[in-house]
């Protein structure tokens, strides 16, 4: 059984719910004491086979996956006026790819990508002054290369392009 623990106020804490065979955190964020964690939870030992969530203090929520997806994975988290953002991602069936997404809540929303993008993440998200913000990055088969950009709201800003078969996305972001 894999279960990974989130350090806080100097004792381990585990988050592995009753329901799950393993659980994984990613991403944490403490807003007024309380202690959020991004990650996902496994029914079975299928790799493929993760349901996104996050954890208040150690109560488990479970985000939604539209109905085409088989697994998702959320890897950062933020909070603002009591409501929780998590960015991450969930694989869709229909066209075979992961596909870069946030969830308000636990309602998932796609970020916009090319429609030639052969897969995409979101790593990480924050909410500056009512306007959201969210980091990562997509793959674009025809020229090989992936792209790290970050997102407002929807919107894609792509900041720079890596070489072929690079694997590099935008991990962290912070806006003045």
């Amino acid at each position: 059984m894999l279960v990974r623990r989130v350090i806080g106020r100097g004792q381990r804490t585990d988050l592995n719910p009753a329901t799950a065979i393993y659980s994984r955190a990613y991403g944490i964020t403490v807003v007024n004491s309380i202690v959020y964690t991004a990650g996902c939870i496994g029914i079975n030992d299928y790799i493929y086979n993760n349901t996104a969530c996050y954890w208040t203090e150690t109560a488990l929520t479970e985000l939604n996956m539209p109905i085409t997806a088989s697994y998702s994975d959320v890897y950062g988290i933020t909070v603002s006026n009591s409501t929780v953002y998590t960015a991450g991602m969930y694989y869709d069936l229909g066209s075979g790819i992961e596909k870069a997404c946030y969830w308000k809540g636990t309602a998932c929303t796609d970020l916009n990508v090319p429609g030639t993008a052969a897969g995409s993440l979101a790593l990480e998200i924050t909410m500056v002054n009512g306007t959201l913000y969210t980091a990562g990055g997509y793959y674009d088969p025809t020229s090989g290369t992936t792209k790290v950009c970050y997102w407002t709201g929807t919107a894609r800003t792509d900041l720079y392009t890596v070489g072929e078969d690079a694997d590099i996305e935008c991990c962290f972001i912070a806006v003045k």
